[in-house]
């Protein structure tokens, strides 16, 4: 498994932890060091270059 795999499968576990603790919220987790290989980008400096490339509504950062 790549480590981009990998980053994609703890994503997808914390969305369904979220989910089990809130049904109601359509959860979306997403780590930015992966995201720009997604989006055929340089590697986001900052968090605002993340959300500047964003296709989904402002997310919350924590």
């Amino acid at each position: 498994m790549t480590q981009t795999n990998q980053m994609e499968a703890v994503e997808k576990e914390l969305e369904q932890q979220l989910f089990r603790l809130i049904p109601d919220v359509p959860w979306s987790v997403k780590t930015q060091a992966r995201m720009h290989h997604v989006n055929h980008l340089p590697p986001y400096t900052l968090s605002v270059d993340a959300l500047a490339h964003s296709m989904r509504p402002l997310p919350r950062l924590g």
